[in-house]
C-alpha cells in the first residue's frame, strides 16, 4: 500500500500528478468521487491533474490529505511571498472572525510542526468543546421510548405485546416518556466524533477521540441537518462544538469498502468568506461614524432578474456608495470589463455617485485607488468607479481591526 501523502496548495492552482507533489491518478479519481457526491464545484479534474478553485481549506481521502490555502499574490508562484503558515493563519483568523469557529490560531512554529495542521487543528477544536460539554453536564431532555419492560409505565401496546410477549407474562411492552441524555445535539456530536475516529489524526489526537467516544453516550444516530439550530438560551452553550460536529458530517463520505480512511473536505469559498469579513468590518465601524450598512439589499436590474451588491453604504447627508468585493486580484491591477459594468449598473439602481471594486492588499501599504469617472451619459448623476487595494491584513499577517473605519473615513473624504 502507497504511503499518505500530504500535499499543501493555493487557490486556482494547478496540480499535476506526478513524483513532484506525490499526487497520483488514484487520488484524482477519489477527489472527482468525493466532489460529485456532494454536488459541489470546488476544483476542475483534469487528465493529468486537477485545477482549484475559489475554495479553501482541507481535503482528505484514502491515501491524500490536501490543504488548500488563500493566497493574494499569484498562485502560480507558490514558492513567492509569505510561506504556507502565514496563510493558515490568515484563513484561521478568518474563520474565526466570520463564521464565529473556536478554532485556534497557533503561531507559526506549532503550525510548522504538526502533519496536517489544518484537520488536526479543525478536529482538535471539535474534541476541545465537546470535552467541556461533557464537564458541564450533556443536556437532557423528554422523548417517547418504546421498549419491553419489567413494570407497566406508560401505555401499553397491545399489537406488540402480543407479538413480543406472548409467552413473556412478566414483560410488558409499553411506549413511555423517558429523561436521559439521548438528544439530538449528542447524537450530532457522538457522530462527529465517529468521523473523526476515522480520519489519519497524530496519534495524541487519536487517541483523544477514542478517550472521549468511550465516556459518550451511545445514543441513536440522527438525520443531519442542513444548517446549524436555532439554539435557546438552555442549550446556546453547545453552539461552537454543533458548528464544528455539522461541518465535518456534512462534508464527509464513509469509507471505501475494505479501506479505513473516510474522506472528508472542510472547504470554504474565499470570495465568501472576503465579503462576509468586509461587511462585519464596516458594520463594526459604522455606528460611530454614522453611517449605515446594507447586504441585503437587492433591486431589479431586467423584469423579474434582481441583482445585489455585496454591501450598501449609506453615508451622512444621503450619499449612498455601492460596493462588490473580489478577493481575486486582476491581472496587472486592472479590473476587468465586466465588472466595471456590473458596477456601474449598480450605482445606475441604486442612485449612487460612487461604487467600488475591493480587493485585498498584497502589500503593506494599502490606498484608495485614483477615482476615475465613467464615460458621459444619461444618469441622473455623474457616477464615479473606485478600485480599492485594502488593508485587511496587518503585520505578520495579522488580520487589520481598523480596515472597517479606514475605509469608510476615506469615503466621507469624498466628494459628493
Amino acid at each position: 500500500m502507497a504511503a499518505s501523502v500530504t500535499i499543501v496548495a493555493y487557490e486556482h492552482q494547478m496540480l499535476r500528478v506526478g513524483p513532484e507533489l506525490g499526487l497520483r491518478q488514484v487520488h484524482l479519481a477519489a477527489l472527482a468521487r468525493l466532489q460529485q457526491r456532494h454536488e459541489a464545484a470546488w476544483f476542475t479534474p483534469l487528465r493529468q491533474g486537477l485545477k482549484l478553485g475559489s475554495y479553501v481549506g482541507v481535503v482528505q481521502v484514502p491515501g491524500l490529505t490536501l490543504e488548500i490555502l488563500p493566497k493574494t499574490d499569484d498562485p502560480a508562484r507558490p514558492g513567492t511571498g509569505p510561506g504556507a503558515t502565514y496563510w493558515q493563519s490568515v484563513l484561521l483568523q478568518l474563520l474565526r472572525a466570520t463564521l464565529g469557529m473556536p478554532v485556534a490560531v497557533p503561531g507559526a512554529a506549532a503550525l510548522a510542526q504538526a502533519r496536517h495542521p489544518m484537520l488536526d487543528l479543525f478536529v482538535g477544536a471539535l474534541l476541545t468543546q465537546a470535552e467541556l460539554l461533557l464537564r458541564q453536564g450533556l443536556k437532557k431532555h423528554y422523548h417517547r421510548t418504546e421498549a419491553n419492560r419489567r413494570v407497566l409505565r406508560g401505555q401499553l401496546l397491545f399489537a406488540q405485546q402480543l407479538r413480543h410477549n406472548l409467552t413473556h407474562a412478566e414483560q410488558f411492552y409499553t411506549r413511555a416518556q423517558t429523561y436521559d441524555v439521548a438528544h439530538p445535539f449528542n447524537a450530532l456530536i457522538r457522530q462527529a466524533l465517529a468521523v473523526a475516529s476515522a480520519l489519519p489524526l497524530p496519534t495524541a489526537l487519536a487517541a483523544r477521540v477514542r478517550s472521549l467516544l468511550l465516556h459518550w453516550p451511545e445514543v441513536s444516530a440522527v438525520p443531519v441537518p442542513a444548517a446549524l439550530p436555532v439554539l435557546s438560551p438552555v442549550v446556546a452553550r453547545y453552539g461552537p462544538a454543533l458548528e464544528l460536529a455539522l461541518l465535518l458530517l456534512r462534508h464527509h463520505s464513509p469509507a471505501p469498502q475494505g479501506g479505513t480512511t473516510a474522506a472528508v473536505a472542510l472547504l470554504f469559498d474565499m470570495n465568501r468568506l472576503f465579503e462576509t469579513y468586509v461587511a462585519q468590518q464596516l458594520r463594526r465601524a459604522a455606528v460611530p461614524l454614522d453611517c449605515r450598512v446594507e447586504t441585503q439589499s437587492s433591486r431589479p436590474l431586467w423584469h423579474d432578474v434582481p441583482v445585489r451588491p455585496d454591501v450598501v453604504l449609506r453615508l451622512p447627508g444621503g450619499r449612498t456608495v455601492v460596493l462588490d468585493t473580489k478577493w481575486k486580484l486582476p491581472a496587472t491591477h486592472r479590473p476587468a470589463a465586466a465588472d466595471l459594468q456590473q458596477l456601474f449598473a449598480y450605482c445606475h439602481l441604486w442612485r449612487a455617485s460612487h461604487g467600488l471594486l475591493l480587493y485585498p492588499n498584497p502589500t503593506t501599504t494599502g490606498r484608495l485607488g485614483a477615482m476615475r469617472p465613467y464615460a458621459p451619459g444619461h444618469s441622473a448623476v455623474d457616477v464615479h468607479g473606485h478600485v480599492v487595494f485594502a488593508d485587511i491584513l496587518g503585520k505578520e499577517g495579522k488580520l487589520n481591526k481598523q480596515f472597517g473605519t479606514e475605509l469608510l473615513q476615506a469615503l466621507l473624504a469624498l466628494p459628493a
